[in-house]
């Protein structure tokens, strides 16, 4: 009976111990609006920047872009990631000027079109030259 107290207790111990597993989820970023050139050329990059809340706290951060291009239009959307931590600072978090270079070739008109968390879109159409 001695033999099997020992690794019991460590065992309920460990179980019953704080976990230093941190889950994180990946969501969709409302973006409030972007910023891009008033005329593109249609074989030269160009670069949009977005804007808007990533999250309340530091728990909340920018994760990156999905996106799908022709010529005609850009399909994007912006990504965050959320990380469960026992601490996350209190400071909002924000996308201020996040940059996406966007490469050739372009079509005239060229539409961007970001996708919402919502399901709507913001749409911009920018002419090519």
């Amino acid at each position: 009976m001695r033999k099997l107290f020992l690794p019991l207790a460590l065992l309920l111990v460990t179980a019953c111990g704080e976990s230093k597993f941190h889950q994180s989820v990946d969501y969709a970023i409302f973006v409030d609006s972007i910023q891009v050139p008033a005329v593109v050329s249609s074989n030269q990059p160009f670069t949009i920047r977005f804007f808007g809340e990533v999250g309340p706290d530091q728990c909340w951060n920018f994760n990156g872009f999905n996106s799908q291009k022709d010529a005609r239009r850009l399909d994007i959307l912006v990504l965050g990631r959320y990380v469960s931590t026992e601490r996350c600072p209190q400071i909002e978090v924000k996308l201020d000027g996040e940059p996406f270079d966007v490469q050739p070739p372009f079509e005239d008109p060229f539409t961007v079109r970001v996708t919402q968390p919502n399901g709507d879109s913001l749409v911009v159409t920018i002419p090519v030259r």
